[in-house]
């Protein structure tokens, strides 16, 4: 039996305002850095400014002041030079799959995957959006050079004894975590 959930009935006008204004202020007018490949088929998006982690055991590598993790969520990545796209996630169409090279020192992806987003391009619009069959949010980033990312969550990883978020955005400020289900939550950064 297939049964009809009206958006309004699920998902409240204020729940959706308040997460697009979260990543909307964070990421709108951030310039690109680089994508990193961090372990299974999770990626991260790293915007802002380059800063070295403090970490000792992260000697010699870097983030951003912003850093996007797709978490338990598939995603996309479009480039409009030449029209390419690359992927991963249940939800993604199978054409856009690609085994990503990571260069073992840095965990950074390497080859094709780099050249997606232009390095220096700035985020011109941020969306949260609900996906109703799968009860989570998307999300999708356009850039100044055209390029675009999305992100779904996947069905298939969502395990009930483990409360892992669909996708994350780090900022300077604190972390959204998103997902699982039609739920964010926002840890403003604790300054020590």
């Amino acid at each position: 039996m297939t049964e009809t959930i009206e958006y309004l009935d699920v998902f409240t006008p204020p729940l959706d305002h308040k997460l697009n204004v979260a990543i909307v202020h964070s990421l709108i007018g951030e310039p690109y850095l680089f994508s990193r490949h961090s372990y299974g088929e999770e990626m991260t998006w790293h915007f802002g400014v380059q800063r070295p982690y403090q970490s000792k055991r992260m000697i010699g590598k870097s983030r951003g002041t912003h850093v996007l993790s797709s978490r338990a969520s598939g995603w996309i990545m479009k480039s409009l030079r030449p029209p390419a796209y690359v992927g991963c996630g249940s939800l993604i169409p199978s054409f856009v799959h690609l085994r990503l090279r990571v260069d073992p020192e840095t965990n950074a992806a390497e080859g094709p995957i780099t050249d997606f987003i232009t390095a220096g391009a700035r985020v011109v619009h941020a969306e949260a959006f609900p996906i109703l069959p799968v009860m989570g949010f998307g999300l999708v980033l356009m850039f100044s050079d055209g390029a675009s990312v999305t992100l779904a969550p996947v069905p298939e990883a969502v395990d009930v004894t483990v409360s892992v978020a669909d996708w994350e955005l780090r900022t300077p400020h604190g972390t959204v975590k998103v997902g699982p289900g039609l739920e964010f939550t926002y840890d403003p950064l604790v300054a020590r």
